[in-house]
């Protein structure tokens, strides 16, 4: 199941294909390394759950695809922005490089992005987004906690609506 992606096409044969084209020259190796740098990128986009690690503590968001056609807005699923945001903010502050901080993620959705700046030491943390996908993002606060052993962040994390 691992080598097909969200939408159902081989990687390994996508990989070839950009492999072959950079031999032939319509792709530059820079290029083409580029892509495989990005490959992991819609790959949990249809999952019930998003894999998360933040210092190497792992959780799992969950979500739900296609919530936007079942009314939920497009605040149910970990965008690619939300992903790289989330891996942008532990590079940049490392573990406890947010103690002390206040951290607000307006339109959190799933609150993958303050959950991440909760785990790196943030002192309190609020997740907003629309009244109909909060109780995905309460959800997230809990399981994220009870998964990494931080209990802490149920405290430190509170959820609110916006409209």
């Amino acid at each position: 199941a691992d080598s097909k992606t969200s939408h159902g096409k081989d990687s390994s044969a996508t990989k070839k294909r950009l492999s072959v084209r950079a031999r032939k020259g319509s792709i530059s190796t820079r290029l083409q390394n580029r892509m495989k740098a990005l490959s992991w990128r819609g790959k949990y986009t249809m999952a019930e759950y998003y894999p998360a690690e933040i210092m190497g503590k792992s959780f799992r968001i969950l979500q739900n695809p296609c919530g936007e056609r079942k009314g939920l807005g497009t605040g149910s699923t970990v965008w690619d922005g939300g992903q790289i945001l989330m891996k942008f903010i532990e590079h940049r502050y490392k573990e406890n490089g947010l103690q002390g901080k206040s951290v607000i993620d307006l339109g959190s959705g799933t609150g993958i992005v303050g959950l991440a700046a909760a785990m790196l030491g943030a002192e309190r943390v609020v997740l907003t987004d629309q009244k109909q996908v909060l109780h995905i993002t309460r959800e997230n606060v809990v399981s994220c906690a009870k998964e990494v052993g931080d209990s802490s962040i149920q405290k430190r994390v509170s959820v609110s609506e916006y409209d």
